[in-house]
């Protein structure tokens, strides 16, 4: 999920949630241990306690609140299509009734079936996925998160983002239900990061 969390060229995870999560955990003087996971189980992973958090671009939604703990948000997202350079489409509206991917169980996927007209959601472990299918043709766009997209379409110069954003999101770190005093700790944390 570059550039929030992916795997360099020497297959260590880095990124800019990477990042804070160890300076995070080095102020909190806790062990960061990154452990990828199937993106579509992340609430089961985190209510049986296989991990303690999920901080990879993890948007709040009122659905998560029910069933999650979250951290103040660190970052705003929104999100964008990602579309051929050569494909005329511009705008949200000219994809409607058109075969768009998303990366399954994400913010995209929920928002691209409730709001996009006709459209045939295809889902993929990942956008990066999604993105190799939209360059052979297989699909329309893409809907992704900002960032991850910019990544995407930056180095792919046969890919464009259509100028609409949607969906106005908030990036924050989640903790099993309930958890107050990790969620606390990260606060305080990540608040006096933001002032230094």
């Amino acid at each position: 999920f570059p550039p929030m969390g992916f795997r360099n060229d020497a297959n260590e995870i880095v990124g800019y949630d990477i990042d804070l999560a160890a300076e995070a955990c080095k102020r909190l003087n806790l062990e960061l241990v990154c452990q990828p996971i199937d993106w579509a189980a992340k609430e089961q992973e985190l209510a049986t306690g296989s991990i303690d958090c999920i901080w990879n671009g993890f948007t709040i939604t009122p659905e998560r609140l029910e069933a999650m703990s979250f951290s103040k948000p660190y970052l705003d997202n929104a999100q964008v299509a990602i579309v051929r350079a050569d494909s005329g489409f511009e705008t949200l509206a000219d994809l409607a009734g058109k075969k768009i991917g998303v990366q399954a169980g994400t913010t995209g996927e929920w928002w691209v079936t409730d709001n996009v007209e006709g459209a045939t959601v295809v889902s993929f472990k990942s956008g990066i996925d999604a993105a190799m299918d939209l360059m052979n043709g297989a699909i329309d766009a893409v809907v992704l998160d900002e960032l991850p997209a910019k990544e995407i379409v930056a180095k792919n110069k046969k890919l464009d983002i259509v100028k609409d954003k949607f969906a106005k999101e908030e990036y924050a770190i989640a903790v099993k239900k309930g958890n107050s005093e990790l969620v606390a700790a990260i606060n305080s944390t990540i608040e006096k990061m933001k002032s230094n």
